[in-house]
Formats: C-alpha cells, sequence, structure tokens
C-alpha cells in the first residue's frame, strides 16, 4: 500500500505540468517547490517523480520512441504520450500544449533552490539541465517536438543556467542558433515552422542581450517567509 501511494502521488504531482501548468506557467515554480522538497526528504518518491516525466514525457529522457511494424496509430502514439481514447488520437496543439507544461515544471524543478534549512544538496539541479541539453543536441530533431521543448525549457531554466555555467552556456546558446536550429529547419514544413521560429528569435536575442529573462512566477530564497506583523 505505501508503494502505491508514494506511486499515485509521484503520477499526480507530474501531471500538474500537463493540467495546470500547461494553462498557467507561473503555477511550475510552487509546484515545483514542493516536488523539490518532497524529493530532497524522500529521495525514493523523488526516483518516481522522475520515472513518470519520463513516461508522460519521452522526449524528457530525451528519446525519440522508434515506430516498429507492430505497433499500430494507436499504440505508437500512446507511447509518445499522446493521449487515445476508443481509437481517436489526441490532436497535435493539444499534445503539444501538454508536452509544454509538462516540460516547463521538469525544467522548473531543475532550477528551483531546495527549501532552506536542509542540509543536502539540490536532489536534481541544474547539471541535469546541462546534461539535458547536451544529449538533445545528439538527437537527430523532429519537427514540432524538438524546437517547442528546447523553447520551454530555456526559457523556464535558460536563466539559472546561464548564471550557473556563465561562457560555458553562452558557447552552448550559439550552438543551437548556429548548428541545431538549422537542422530543425531541414526537417520542418512551413505550415508547422511557428515553433522552430520562436526558438530561434529566443536564442538570438538571448545572445545579443547577453542574458535570458528570469521567468514569471520564480521564486526567490526568501518565498517561503511569512511577513511579519
Amino acid at each position: 500500500m505505501q508503494s502505491f501511494c508514494k506511486d499515485l502521488l509521484a503520477k499526480k504531482l507530474v501531471q500538474q505540468g500537463s493540467q495546470q501548468v500547461s494553462s498557467s506557467h507561473s503555477s511550475a515554480f510552487p509546484i515545483a517547490a514542493v516536488i523539490v522538497g518532497i524529493w530532497s526528504r524522500f529521495p525514493d518518491i523523488g526516483d518516481l517523480v522522475l520515472a513518470q516525466f519520463c513516461d508522460q514525457c519521452p522526449f524528457l529522457v530525451p528519446f525519440y520512441i522508434p515506430r516498429t511494424a507492430e505497433l499500430t496509430d494507436v499504440e505508437y502514439f500512446a507511447s509518445l504520450g499522446y493521449q487515445c481514447s476508443e481509437g481517436e488520437i489526441e490532436e497535435q496543439d493539444k499534445f503539444l500544449k501538454r508536452m509544454t507544461g509538462i516540460v516547463r515544471l521538469y525544467a522548473a524543478v531543475i532550477s528551483s533552490l531546495p527549501p532552506q534549512g536542509q542540509s543536502q544538496q539540490h536532489p536534481f539541479g541544474l547539471e541535469k539541465g546541462w546534461t539535458w541539453l547536451a544529449r538533445m543536441l545528439n538527437l537527430d530533431p523532429r519537427p514540432d517536438y524538438t524546437a517547442t521543448a528546447l523553447y520551454e525549457f530555456l526559457a523556464v531554466a535558460g536563466h539559472a543556467l546561464m548564471r550557473q555555467y556563465k561562457k560555458q552556456f553562452g558557447k552552448l546558446l550559439n550552438i543551437l542558433v548556429l548548428e541545431y536550429v538549422p537542422k530543425i529547419e531541414k526537417v520542418t514544413a512551413k505550415a508547422q515552422s511557428g515553433p522552430v521560429v520562436r526558438l530561434k528569435v529566443f536564442l538570438e536575442t538571448c545572445i545579443k542581450d547577453q542574458k535570458i529573462p528570469v521567468p514569471d512566477g520564480y521564486l526567490t530564497p526568501n518565498w517561503w517567509r511569512s511577513p511579519s506583523y
């Protein structure tokens, strides 16, 4: 029973990405604060949270699940995270909106500070974000998914990664815009160009300004303090 409850908790926490964060981006950080707090105290629940992130959004592995001959359309798209019911596959725009929320929540977890007063280091911190970006650059891009995941991740965690890794992160941004974005453009039809254009403009602006804006809802180290009266 205890194992079931822990797994259910992890599932419900990650589902907040598709259910809440996808509609209210700033809510990612309060939810992430809860996840980081629980993960810091109970590492086994943290492992289940990570498993749920990867199950609900395989791009966070990162991994593009291959299509095999024995899979039906419904089975294949379900493996990618699409919601399927009675043989009907979720529409692309709804799918991308849900994935946006999950990626943003994942990025908020990585870039959030652990609760003050805890001696432990962040259970899943910025180094995981660097690893994810590096692994994404080693994958062949896919239309829609790749540009959307990169943009949402960087919009949330990019400011913290730049603060942590400074010039090295700047070099990574240059590689993204000069080498990887053209690869995305090559596999993207004009009708699907919105996400890649948004990513390119975002990267070019960040490189020009030498900074990434702090996202709405980001919690400072003293967010938990109650005001004194």
